[in-house]
């Protein structure tokens, strides 16, 4: 039955289910920032990748002492002196630039070899997680979109049923109001008659309420103009049967198990916790490195002087093995990493115990309100059949007017019924394709 349009000054756009769904993985927020956090993770992979990559350092060293101080002899002397250094070079580590009388500072170095092997790694695996949230972003979108979009189709349908049930009220009012005339019915049915009409109209003030409700959500979701105006072009609602309800819920679940991508999100991040328990583990084996080369200009003397110079070259490799609070360190960030891979893991196990579930209760839902709709629609036959005899008997004589009234209501409630049966339907069909992990633009 096909519905009615708005009557205000507002333009309406026209949109069906395809597009709706077309739209929702083009634009949405919760998509456009899952995005940005997938490139925030291949920054940090590129980070992890280039640690073996070496800085190069420039720079300017000053150096001045007055007073005591110990030559290598041991004997101390009063000295007043000062030195300047120019220049720089390639370093891999943290070791300050090489400068100064005394040369670069010894075992200062925070190059650590476990990081350098396991942490691109792991930094791979943290893309992973956030490639298959952005999955699990777009369905989740997808599947409000589509429900949103039913629910536009659920109220424009309304509007349809109540101007029909307007209709039908309006005839019977006029025929109370004839047989009132004519001597042959009763005021109190004419007045009856009449607040049925309104009951009626109000009906159709709410449904168009639901109308403009339901387009301003849809155009929220699809991050359109909140002035833009949606409408369905469907003529009637028709059932949606995405997945077979004959279909075993055995298959169905594996299929949300394999398919869906929290599973692959948590198996990954359960992989990443995984590859930082293997770090440390490695860690107080694996050396923390410094190798640097300085090539500069260097010259100073003795109290105000700075003369002598002359070209200068420093190489430095370092290697340092590190056990962190003589050991107890390193067992704390042990025992860390496992507790979070546990955490990843029951985690996990917590994801596919509720794709189980919602695989479950989305096919209970399809199932069950398709034999629904089928009884909606024998209702909504038997209630059509039933007012025109009604009518018929009116004309006749046989019942009195008011007595179609209950037909009138009766036709409106199996419409309506029906109407949600059908829409709950495409809604459980959604569900269920979200479910299984196959929600996409048809």
């Amino acid at each position: 039955m096909a519905s009615a349009g708005q009557t205000d000054s507002m333009s309406s756009y026209p949109i069906d289910l395809t597009t709706a769904m077309r739209l929702a993985g083009a634009n949405h927020l919760q998509i456009q920032l899952a995005t940005e956090r997938i490139r925030e993770a291949c920054a940090r992979l590129d980070r992890a990748e280039v640690l073996w990559i070496p800085n190069v350092n420039l720079g300017v060293g000053y150096n001045r002492h007055d007073g005591p101080i110990q030559d290598t002899s041991g004997e101390v002397r009063n000295v007043s002196r000062q030195s300047l250094y120019f220049g720089g070079g390639p370093a891999i580590g943290g070791a300050p630039l090489s400068g100064g009388a005394s040369g670069p500072a010894r075992l200062f170095v925070d190059l650590s070899t476990a990081d350098v092997f396991f942490a691109p790694l792991a930094a791979r695996q943290n893309v992973g997680v956030h490639q298959h949230a952005q999955r699990v972003a777009v369905n989740d979108n997808l599947l409000q979109v589509g429900m949103a979009y039913q629910e536009l189709v659920r109220a424009q349908f309304q509007v349809g049923i109540a101007d029909e049930a307007i209709h039908n009220a309006e005839e019977l009012v006029q025929l109370t109001e004839s047989f009132e005339t004519a001597g042959k019915g009763l005021v109190a049915d004419t007045q009856r008659a009449r607040a049925e009409l309104q009951h009626r109209r109000h009906q159709r003030a709410v449904a168009l309420e639901r109308v403009d409700v339901s387009s301003a959500e849809l155009a929220r979701l699809l991050r359109l103009d909140p002035s833009t105006r949606l409408v369905s072009p469907e003529p009637q609602p028709l059932p949606m049967e995405l997945i077979s309800v004959e279909t075993p819920i055995e298959s169905l679940v594996g299929q949300g198990l394999t398919y869906r991508p929290e599973m692959a999100q948590h198996q990954t991040r359960v992989q990443e916790a995984l590859t930082r328990i293997r770090q440390e583990e490695w860690r107080p084996w694996l050396p923390h490195l410094f190798v640097g080369y300085a090539g500069a200009g260097f010259g100073g003397g003795s109290n105000s002087d700075i003369q002598d110079f002359g070209v200068r070259g420093d190489f430095d490799a370092l290697a340092v093995w590190q056990v962190q609070n003589l050991g107890l360190g390193n067992r704390a960030l042990r025992n860390e990493r496992e507790s979070q891979h546990r955490q990843a893991h029951f985690q996990f196990e917590w994801i596919r115990d509720q794709i189980i579930a919602d695989v479950s209760q989305a096919y209970a839902r399809a199932r069950y309100r398709k034999e629904q709709m089928e009884y909606a629609q024998q209702q909504v036959n038997a209630a059509a059949d039933a007012l025109p005899l009604n009518l018929k008997g009116i004309r006749d004589g046989v019942i009195r007017p008011i007595e179609a009234q209950q037909a009138i209501a009766s036709l409106a409630s199996a419409r309506n019924l029906y109407l949600a049966s059908v829409i709950d339907f495409n809604q459980a069909q959604l569900q269920l394709t979200r479910a299984i992990g196959d929600v996409q633009p048809q």
